[in-house]
């Protein structure tokens, strides 16, 4: 996956507030996130779990594409509410 594909997957991901999207990308990333010795690739504090996008598979990295177009675009349709509002000069058109 290019750089530009990995920073808009990056975009997408931390736009999410739901923890239980959250999760089921850690848990897709996970085993990757391990050493053969058991050391982690990913660091953790108060604020959450951060991991670096490129020493992540492409394949998993795609699976974490679609997890995200799946609870994004649902998400999206939901709280998508437009409003057209008629303006004084667009009425005399």
């Amino acid at each position: 996956m290019d750089y530009n594909s990995k920073k808009k997957l990056n975009e997408k991901i931390n736009k999410i507030t739901d923890k239980d999207i959250l999760l089921k990308i850690f848990e897709t990333v996970k085993p990757e996130l391990y050493n053969i010795n058991g050391q982690k690739k990913f660091t953790q504090n108060n604020n959450g779990i951060f991991f670096d996008l490129n020493k992540i598979s492409d394949e998993t990295l795609n699976k974490l594409n679609n997890i995200l177009n799946e609870n994004i675009c649902s998400s999206d349709s939901e709280n998508t509410n437009i409003k057209y509002t008629n303006y004084s000069s667009e009425i005399n058109d």
